[in-house]
Parts: C-alpha cells; sequence; structure tokens
C-alpha cells in the first residue's frame, strides 16, 4: 500500500530554480558550495571505517518510518550511510526529513530524496552530500534510482545508489537492473567508489539481475547473514530481498562489521528478535524487526577506506593511532586498544563512538556504590587549557542512577562533577563542586552529547591534574550501560 507525502509549497518554491536546471525532481539538503566542487580534504592519513547500511525498514499502515521501529534499528547500528527504501518520514517537509537524518545519525545529518514518489528511495549520511539525483526506472512508476556523491573521509568521494526493484518477476528485475547498469556506466567515474544497495525483491542470489549487475558491483558471496547465520532478509526470512554491493575499488577495502564483542566477517543481516546481546544495539527493541508491517531486515556492511584516497591493496582493519594533539592522557580518544587498566565492566567498544572507530562502553549493574577509574594512566599536562571535554552516550537507571566524574582526591574537596541532569543533544557546562547529594534521576541520552568540566577551581591538594585519572563515581543499586568517547582539554 503506498501513501503519498505531498512536499510543502515552500520547500518546492525553494527548488524550483535547481529543478529547472535538472530532469529529475529530487529534494537534497546539501553541505554547502556548488554540487561537484567539494572543498579539498585535511583529514588525518589512516583508515577509516565506513559503514553502509541497507534499509528498507518502514512499518505500520503506510510505509514509513513515523513509528520509530526502523529508527531505533538504525541508531543502534551507528552507520555512516543509510540507503533508504519507503524513505516516507511525517509529511515530508524538508525540516522533517532533516529531523530525521540527525537523529539516525545521532548528530548531524544529511539526506537527499528522490521528489514526487509514492515511496522513494533516498540516501542519509554522516558526511556532506556534495551532489544528488534520480535515474528514470521505466519499469515502475511510484519510485526511481536516487544516487548521492558523498564526501567520506579522503580524497576519493562515495557514489551511493538506492534501489529498489519490483516483486513482479525476476524477468523486470533483471531489466531494472540493465537499465541502472547503463546509467551508472555512462555517468559515474569509474576512479570514484560505488556502492549500490536497497530492496532488491530477489528470491536467490542466482537471479540474472546479479549477473547484470556483476557488470559494475561484486555480487560474489560470502553474503551477510544474521547471527543465526541466515541470509534471507524479507520479514519471514524466507528470501534474499535485500543487499548492499560494492564495486571493486571499494570492496578492497571490505572488513568486518563489529557490533560490540561480536564480528562478522561479510556483514550482518540484522534481526533484533535474535540478536545477543541486544544492548549492542541500543536503542533497538527486540520486538522491533517483528514491528506491524515492519517491511524487511537491514543489511551492514563495513569498508575501511584510507583516509588520504591513496590506494592499498592490504588495508588494516584495525584503526591506526591518532595523533595525540590534546588527548587528556594517553589514549583518551579510545583509539588503537584504548587506554590501559581498564576497570570490571569497562571495555573498549566499536559498537558507537563518536569519533575513530571506538570508545569506552562503562556496562555494569551495581550492588554497591563504587569509585571507578577509566583507566591506570594518569593526567597529561593541560598546558595552558582550563576545561576538560568529552562527549557522553547512554544511560543510567534504577534508585539510585546518580553518576559523578572525579578529577582530583577524593573526600569532600571541589572536584566533582554530576552528569544526571544531562539533556541528549544539547552541550553540558559544568563547574567543580565538594560533592553532596547524589542526583536521583536517570539518564537516558540517545545521541552523542558533549559535556565540558570547568577545571578552574578544583582543589588538587597541593598536586596537580598530573597525579590523579579519569575518575567516575557511581551509586547504588543502579544499571549503567553508556559510552564516554574523546577525551581532550580546551
Amino acid at each position: 500500500m503506498g501513501k503519498r507525502h505531498p512536499v510543502l509549497a515552500a520547500v518546492l518554491a525553494a527548488l524550483a530554480l535547481a529543478a529547472a536546471s535538472c530532469a529529475n525532481p529530487l529534494v537534497s539538503e546539501f553541505a554547502g558550495g556548488a554540487p561537484g566542487a567539494p572543498e579539498a580534504d585535511a583529514r588525518a592519513t589512516g583508515s577509516v571505517r565506513v559503514r553502509v547500511v541497507a534499509s528498507n525498514l518502514s512499518s505500520g499502515n503506510y510505509q514509513d518510518y513515523d513509528l520509530g521501529h526502523g529508527l531505533r534499528i538504525l541508531q543502534g547500528l551507528n552507520p555512516d550511510v543509510v540507503l533508504m527504501q519507503e524513505f516516507n518520514y511525517k509529511s515530508n517537509s524538508a525540516a522533517e526529513l532533516k529531523a530525521f537524518a540527525n537523529l539516525v545519525m545521532e548528530g548531524q545529518g544529511y539526506y537527499s530524496i528522490e521528489g514526487g514518489a509514492d515511496i522513494p528511495n533516498g540516501v542519509i549520511s554522516r558526511y556532506p552530500i556534495l551532489a544528488s539525483g534520480e535515474w528514470d526506472d521505466s519499469s515502475v512508476t511510484n519510485r526511481d534510482f536516487a544516487w548521492a556523491r558523498i564526501d567520506i573521509p579522503g580524497s576519493v568521494d562515495l557514489y551511493a545508489v538506492s534501489v529498489h526493484l519490483l516483486t513482479s518477476s525476476s524477468t523486470v528485475r533483471n531489466t531494472e537492473a540493465k537499465q541502472l547498469v547503463s546509467y551508472i556506466k555512462s555517468k559515474i567515474p569509474t576512479a570514484a567508489y560505488l556502492v549500490i544497495g536497497g530492496d532488491f525483491n530477489t528470491g536467490t542470489k542466482t537471479e540474472a539481475c546479479y549477473a547484470t549487475l556483476a557488470q559494475v558491483v561484486s555480487t560474489a558471496s560470502p553474503y551477510p547473514v544474521c547471527t543465526l547465520g541466515d541470509q534471507d532478509t524479507n520479514s519471514t526470512r524466507s528470501k534474499p530481498y535485500d543487499a548492499v554491493l560494492a564495486d571493486a575499488d571499494l570492496s578492497a577495502y571490505k572488513t568486518p562489521v563489529l557490533i560490540g564483542s561480536r564480528s562478522f566477517a561479510s556483514g550482518l543481516v540484522v534481526d533484533t528478535r535474535t540478536y545477543t546481546p541486544l544492548t549492542d544495539l541500543y536503542p533497538a527493541l527486540k520486538t522491533d524487526s517483528g514491528a506491524t508491517n515492519m517491511q524487511h531486515m537491514a543489511v551492514v556492511r563495513d569498508f575501511a577506506v584510507p583516509a588520504d584516497g591513496v590506494p592499498d591493496p592490504d588495508p588494516d582493519p584495525e584503526p591506526d593511532p591518532q595523533p595525540s594533539g590534546n588527548l587528556a592522557f594517553l589514549k583518551s580518544d579510545m583509539e588503537a586498544g584504548g587506554p590501559a587498566g581498564l576497570p570490571s565492566g569497562g571495555s573498549i567498544s566499536t559498537a558507537s563512538y563518536y569519533a575513530g572507530l571506538a570508545s569506552f562502553r562503562y556496562q555494569k549493574s551495581v550492588s554497591s556504590s563504587l569509585t571507578v577509574p577509566m583507566t591506570s594512566t594518569t593526567f597529561s599536562a593541560p598546558g595552558s587549557a582550563t576545561k576538560l571535554s568529552f562527549w557522553f552516550k547512554g544511560s543510567a537507571s534504577g534508585t539510585a542512577p546518580g553518576l559523578r566524574v572525579q578529577v582530583a582526591a577524593g573526600g569532600t574537596v571541589v572536584n566533582y562533577y554530576d552528569l544526571n541532569s544531562i539533556v541528549s543533544g544539547t552541550t553540558l557546562y559544568l563547574n567543580p563542586t565538594a560533592g553532596g547529594t547524589y542526583s536521583t534521576k536517570a539518564i537516558s541520552v540517545g545521541q552523542w552529547t558533549k559535556v565540558v568540566l570547568n577545571l578552574s577551581g578544583v582543589n588538587w591538594g597541593g598536586l596537580d591534574i598530573t597525579a590523579y585519572k579519569f575518575t567516575f563515581r557511581v551509586r547504588a543499586p543502579s544499571t549503567h550501560d553508556w559510552y564516554i568517547d574523546d577525551i581532550r582539554y580546551e
């Protein structure tokens, strides 16, 4: 069942000039500047993990994302690029689509969507979209092929194409694939990275359309599977409808999908009903993949691309050491294995991160109050810095969910910062206090949120910050599952 979301008149008016110069009406939120003329990259060398997700995850009675089931799954996967099908959200206004992209990326998100379609295809990206458009799918009237050129880290751009082939027959799907291949060969530079993904509606991986698409992307096995080893992605888990397919250039950098402590060598099919431990996919719920009229399962693939764009025939999927910069202590960016001496309940996690490829995760049910150093490493000298900042995401609950950062000696000296007032998406600025009663307010922060600690006024007990460790204090009884990343001086 299709539904047409009318685009607001004001949005259409704003896009009229762009539509006049392009054959296909498409709504796109560009990063700024002229399409096709990106600013020069100024990123560090090394490899960067780029996670691509195919998402026909609409649910409910109107083939949209309004009910939140698909959104939660996407947030739990921490994607970089999402190939969207049935991309309907509320009235599909520019503001609503932008808000949805931000929610998916839990911060700044970019999007593009084809115009005038009942069940539109589109792309959501963590990185700026430099140009986008749609190519006519002459076999169907309610959607087209939607593409976006994305400024991923490095000097090589990624072209992402979102597709939704017909269910009618394998012959029709092959006709669509032939048309798509023709577009790609004539319009996409061979030196660029290419990924095609979405809902192919294929009954098997041996359909003719896969052989046709093999002219421009790799379609060979092994394929992504769920935690039970099943590659099928439709709602009843009986057909391999969905896929993420990369060209030879990008496939050279394929790397296992890492979710929490689990690794999926060929990629992951996500079914929240069977995935364990589900906390790795927070905030996804067990029932999300089985929601009423949930279309399909998400498909996830990771690529460790060189950030400087220089080809590397044997890319290292492990993150390269990052420059120390203004790190608060050794490896306080949580990269390259993270800092030494992690506490019980603490780990370096790739399930979610603000920057780089990893973060610190604290996951523990606390039965007695604890003072917990994050690491055995003491703070570095701050130079002229007067603030300490980090990024936070996650939850603390229970009858005593108090969570406090400590930067110097304990007792009643001025060196505590209470985190329970944090609001998701709003930077939290804190001055040091002498402690006192802990807050009983639970913490629920769904997107990465910055915390800034003012170091002025801290009682260092006659020493300085280099004598101490980044420490947190938790009350009991409480349950904690949160992340911290990129601890730096400012």
